[in-house]
This record gives C-alpha cells, sequence and structure tokens, in this order.
C-alpha cells in the first residue's frame, strides 16, 4: 500500500519556496500553501514574522535569503509536513497498490485540489465521474495496470492544464512547470 513519505517527498520538490507572483491566482504561497487559499495556516505567523525582520528591499529582491531561513526553520518545516498530511493525503491514498500512482494523485490534489485530481482519475480509469473515489473506483485503481493507468492520468492532467491557459492566458507562465511537475 501506498505510503504518504515517498508521496511527499516527491510533491515537495515542485512546490519551492516564499512566492508572491502577481500571475498566481493563489497569491503569497509559501512550499505550495497559499495564502489566500490557507489563510489560517498555522505557519504564516512565522513566515510575517521572519519579513518584517528583514528589510523590504531585502525581502523583494532576495527571496532566496528569506527561504533559505524558512526552510532552516525545522518547526515551521514539520508545520508544512502535518499541513498536506491533514488536508490532501486522503485514506484512499493509503489503499492505492502502486507508489507511483499515489504520488501522482496526491501531487495532482494538492496542485489542482482533491476534486479536479480525482476526477481526472476517474476519467483515466473510464468510471463514473463524480470527483469522490469510492468502492468502485477504488476497485477499477487497484485492477489496472499501473504503468497504463498512470500514462491515462498523465494525458488527462496535460489536457487540463492546456485548458486552463486556452481559457486564461495569464496563466501560460505556469505551463511548462505544470507540464514538468506532470511527468
Amino acid at each position: 500500500m501506498a505510503l504518504f513519505e515517498p508521496a511527499f517527498n516527491h510533491m515537495i520538490k515542485h512546490e519551492g519556496g516564499y512566492a508572491n507572483n502577481p500571475s498566481d491566482h493563489g497569491g503569497e504561497t509559501y512550499m505550495g500553501i497559499s495564502r489566500k487559499n490557507w489563510p489560517g495556516w498555522n505557519g504564516w505567523p512565522d513566515i510575517d514574522n521572519l519579513k518584517l525582520k528583514m528589510k523590504n528591499e531585502e525581502l523583494n529582491s532576495q527571496y532566496s535569503i528569506l527561504n533559505s531561513r524558512l526552510h532552516s526553520n525545522a518547526d515551521l518545516q514539520g508545520r508544512v509536513r502535518s499541513f498536506y498530511l491533514r488536508n490532501f493525503w486522503t485514506m484512499v491514498m493509503d489503499e492505492i497498490k502502486d507508489q507511483e500512482l499515489a504520488n501522482w494523485l496526491f501531487d495532482k490534489a494538492v496542485n489542482m485540489g482533491v476534486q479536479k485530481a480525482n476526477l481526472l482519475l476517474q476519467r483515466a480509469l473510464h468510471v463514473d465521474e463524480d470527483g469522490v473515489i469510492g468502492m468502485q473506483t477504488r476497485k477499477a485503481i487497484n485492477e489496472a495496470d499501473p504503468a497504463e493507468l498512470l500514462a491515462a492520468c498523465r494525458d488527462e492532467a496535460k489536457r487540463y492544464y492546456i485548458s486552463i491557459v486556452l481559457h486564461d492566458s495569464t496563466q501560460s507562465c505556469f505551463l511548462d512547470g505544470w507540464l514538468s511537475r506532470n511527468g
């Protein structure tokens, strides 16, 4: 059965550190945690305190300094891990036999939301698409050829990412990263 740690380690390498890209609909983020979507996350006070300590010009021109200081905060890194375990590692992922497929599903849940990731997986499986992984979908996941299912999932995600850019050209700056992340 799939394990959280390998999935987390696979996902977090795509999330980077602190960013505040004006084109990003999530706004200010740290390791993929968007302040807009998760304003109550218990890591924001540490980030805000460190930002206050840094000079504004240093912060704006030197995100690498901020990121280095944030990454060295072991307590904050533990809160990042706990956040992802609690909010994105679903019980279903524990039941997936193939770790690589679980890594993909977890990464997509973080990147596009749990329901959208589930819908893409269901579409790749050719089962009813409701965004909720129930018994039928669980059975289909573990009976499918893992390599074939993963390839089909990646195709569905690629189509989804392209559709985002086709509907909102301001997001084109993220397409290469999304496609690279997709495998």
